[in-house]
């Protein structure tokens, strides 16, 4: 019988995206990486990576999925989809996808990070409004509203 095994999540992410460390100077701790303006922050599923982009400084609530960055930037759907492949594989896979965005993530976050807030939210209302639930939205989302009308946006 053979049992295969994963290598240690925290080493594939040490591997696969030590180009943040190496290329734009990120500081690391366990799966964080930390510039002064931003912060990659993976979450390792059984077989799937999940990268959080947060802008230094902002309320944690803020943290936005790389699938909404990537959206916004090339108006692509939000999933990248994964095959049967390991765990290995999917952040190799990612981690590539990522460096290719990491320019436009660093250098021109002032310019995205509150449009991408606005148009989710946005995005949430419509829904909310066609289902009827309003009321629900409102409660949801306050925090949401607080955070883009404190920064102009709403």
């Amino acid at each position: 019988m053979c049992f295969w095994k994963e290598p240690d999540p925290e080493k594939l992410v040490k591997e696969y995206f030590s180009f943040l460390v190496e290329q734009y100077g990120f500081t690391y701790t366990p799966y964080c990486f930390t510039s002064k303006k931003v912060k990659i922050i993976m979450q390792i599923g059984r077989v799937t990576p999940t990268i959080l982009v947060a802008y230094v400084g902002e309320p944690d609530i803020t943290k936005l999925n790389f699938y909404c960055i990537r959206e916004y930037f090339e108006d692509k759907g939000p999933y990248i989809t994964y095959s049967d492949h390991s765990l290995a594989y999917n952040m190799k896979f990612m981690a590539r996808i990522l460096k290719g965005y990491m320019s436009k993530i660093i250098d021109h976050i002032d310019e995205w990070w509150i449009p991408i807030h606005k148009s989710l939210y946005e995005l949430h209302e419509k829904e909310y409004k066609e289902r009827g639930q309003m009321d629900d939205f409102i409660e949801t989302y306050k925090r949401d509203y607080d955070y883009l009308k404190s920064k102009g946006a709403i």
